[in-house]
């Protein structure tokens, strides 16, 4: 694994992905897939949205897998956190319930900016908000079971 020092962040580069890590607040950090298909295939709208709300929930899920393998008596970097329904299907709610579907390239940023990461544009910006409320509640009401799956090694 190699290690870049940056003045504000530090990125630590591995086999399939590398990590990009805020000095300033070292539980910040962003896993970015070097193997990534968005070189090959250029993601739809629900694609980046989906990616943009997984972002969104990633400290939640965190949190909870430390939770989950807490109470199992088991190593939390052993596991990956799965939940049913897939966020991937919770999203997919989401945007139907405020009929959105079809509102997606105005709602979020476009691939060809340069950047991988997602984000919504100007005057959606309460859609991050109304999503983290959607899924805590979703959570609130145990419409969402969580599991934990041992990670494959290497």
């Amino acid at each position: 694994m190699w290690i870049i020092h940056q003045k504000k962040f530090v990125i630590e580069i591995a086999k399939k992905c590398f990590y990009i890590r805020d000095l300033s607040d070292k539980s910040k950090f962003r896993q970015v897939s070097i193997l990534s298909t968005k070189a090959i295939k250029k993601p739809t709208d629900f694609e980046n949205f989906k990616e943009f709300c997984q972002d969104v929930i990633q400290d939640f899920k965190y949190e909870k897998r430390k939770e989950l393998a807490s109470i199992d008596g088991l190593n939390y970097q052993e596991f990956d956190l799965y939940s049913n329904p897939t966020t991937t299907q919770i999203v997919q709610e989401f945007l139907d319930k405020n009929e959105l579907t079809d509102k997606l390239d105005l709602i979020i940023s476009p691939n060809d900016l340069g950047n991988h990461i997602p984000f919504l544009l100007d005057g959606h910006k309460y859609l991050e908000q109304d999503f983290l409320n959607f899924y805590h509640q979703k959570v609130q009401n145990d419409e969402i079971e969580f599991f934990l799956k041992a990670r494959k090694t290497q």
